[in-house]
């Protein structure tokens, strides 16, 4: 299981696009966007990473489908609700801000910890 970096970009860019296009009213552009992320999704998408309204980025899980909202791949048991050092401590990775004890969505302070918890989690499940 791995992510394409084209698909990845996709989901990513169109993610973003999306969310400022229905902030700015830009009604159509929000469709198409929304279209191309439901495309990026459908393969092998796992995760999205976007930048957060409020600084830095944000991981969202992607649902195995719209009728099953279970995350295609999981954020880690041991991350859940944590946030600040201690989940810097439980994930081993620097500038992880906050984890949702629900698992489906990670604040970060910078992008590259966002890509960081990215590639741990896949190579969880690749070994």
């Amino acid at each position: 299981k791995s992510l394409s970096n084209a698909n990845n970009s996709i989901g990513v860019f169109a993610h973003s696009i999306k969310s400022d296009a229905r902030y700015l009213g830009f009604t159509k552009l929000a469709e198409i966007a929304y279209q191309h992320e439901m495309e990026g999704k459908a393969n092998n998408i796992y995760f999205v990473i976007y930048p957060a309204n409020r600084g830095g980025f944000g991981i969202k899980t992607i649902p195995k489908s719209v009728d099953d909202k279970s995350s295609r791949l999981e954020i880690p048991l041991e991350w859940a609700g944590k946030s600040g050092e201690e989940l810097e401590e439980a994930s081993n990775i620097k500038g992880l801000s906050f984890c949702h004890i629900g698992r489906f969505i990670i604040s970060t302070k910078t992008l590259e910890s966002a890509v960081l918890a990215v590639e741990e989690m896949i190579k969880r499940v690749n070994n």
